[in-house]
């Protein structure tokens, strides 16, 4: 007996895990919960149903005589309900053929919905709760449990829903109408996501460098401050030299070797040095530290790894330059506890599109996004906010965006 519609999808997540491995009673099972899983039924419905569609396919593959005589259903129907029966008993095992929409369980389900509405009744032997009769005392307590659970509700978050004054587009708080008691599990099932990040933005704008040695003695740099915004490879470099020219005493020139940046100073200026800085010290990385660029440094995106060059008057990057932009978005509620599978603590994961194009995220399309809360806990408010692949909060620069939870909880 499956004790709730959770209860239900689970077993047959677990089942789709190892279709090649089961035998045939259970293949035939698994096929049948994946058709039922799609109706729109009760958790008690689902039971009888399932058991009913089983012991009738069994039956009609062990006995000769039409089990449905004794209803006087129309032949009609029997004929129907047999050719169907028949052509299960042809067994598929390929995967996708359990994947993929079972049409001919469809129409077994049309063709036999009016004997399980309408017939049912004449004999309630012919379809129990339960394949082994259970004591009686476990059937009250099951009976408490399917009655207790579950109760879903939508929830759909509009960032012009925000109070302005007191929050921002990346970082909110949304109070619900109505506190939701008990909350099982959270699902994201769909959100509408613009890419309005820059290219180059206020977290990786700064070229840091050194021409003196009173730099080094002081621990200073000079700052080479990139303009915000999206740029081909040949304007950025030429965007960057004249920043540097303009911020320091030496010349510069910025060049490409196969996709690898190069910058060269003349040591014309200052003390004759060309030092670039990109490491910025250690950051806490689970169990153990990595190390992070200098603040707003461009070195990821132009290529430079996380260390400091010096001793040169030019440097070549050990990586190829990468203006793709961020590929994914990071969605926190900050109020919820729940298991993470994401480095960052997040909720979920939402893959971006290309800049300026809106994503529109489906839970059964990208991936699946649900998580259990263990305990339970009341809701009444959503703490949402949203970060970079490099933890920084995501600035949506005026354009809103939508999200819609399914929300779980016991009655």
């Amino acid at each position: 007996m499956f004790l709730s519609k959770n209860n239900f999808m689970v077993i047959i997540k677990v089942l789709s895990n190892y279709t090649l491995l089961l035998d045939d009673d259970k293949k035939l099972l698994f096929r049948i919960m994946k058709f039922l899983s799609n109706q729109d039924k009760s958790i008690k419905e689902l039971n009888k149903l399932t058991i009913y569609f089983y012991k009738k396919i069994k039956e009609s593959y062990n006995k000769e005589e039409n089990p449905l005589k004794q209803y006087n259903i129309p032949e009609q129907i029997i004929r129907s309900y047999f050719s169907k029966m028949s052509d299960i008993s042809q067994e598929r095992v390929e995967e996708s053929n359990i994947e993929r929409n079972d049409e001919e369980l469809i129409d077994i389900f049309k063709s036999t919905n009016e004997f399980i509405q309408n017939y049912e009744h004449h004999d309630d032997s012919t379809i129990h709760d339960f394949l082994i009769e259970k004591p009686e005392e476990l059937k009250r307590l099951e009976e408490e449990l399917l009655n207790s659970y579950d109760y879903c509700q939508l929830l759909t978050i509009d960032s012009r829903d925000i109070n302005y004054d007191i929050d921002n587009i990346n970082n909110y708080s949304i109070c619900l109408e109505r506190p939701i008691k008990n909350v099982n599990t959270i699902e994201l099932l769909s959100a509408e996501i613009p890419n309005t990040n820059y290219i180059i933005n206020e977290y990786n704008n700064l070229i840091y460098f050194r021409e003196l040695n009173s730099q080094i003695n002081n621990n200073e740099y000079y700052q080479a401050e990139i303009q915000i915004g999206n740029y081909n490879i040949s304007d950025l470099l030429t965007e960057i030299q004249n920043k540097m020219n303009s911020t320091g005493s030496s010349s510069y020139t910025l060049s490409l070797m196969n996709n690898h940046i190069k910058i060269s100073s003349d040591l014309t200026g200052g003390d004759g040095i060309f030092n670039l800085y990109f490491f910025g010290g250690y950051e806490n990385h689970g169990l153990k530290q990595r190390r992070v660029y200098l603040e707003r440094s461009m070195g990821n995106i132009l290529g430079y790894d996380m260390i400091n060059l010096t001793g040169e008057n030019n440097y070549v990057a050990g990586k190829p330059y990468d203006l793709s932009g961020y590929k994914n978005l990071y969605l926190h509620i900050d109020n919820i506890k729940y298991e993470n599978i994401y480095h960052n603590k997040s909720f979920s994961k939402i893959p971006l599109l290309g800049v300026n194009q809106i994503k529109y995220f489906k839970s059964h399309h990208d991936y699946n996004s649900t998580h259990i809360l263990s305990p339970t806990m009341d809701l009444d408010i959503l703490k949402i906010r949203w970060t970079d692949e490099s933890n920084n909060l995501y600035n949506f620069r005026g354009i809103n965006h939508s999200l819609t939870f399914k929300i779980t909880s016991f009655k």
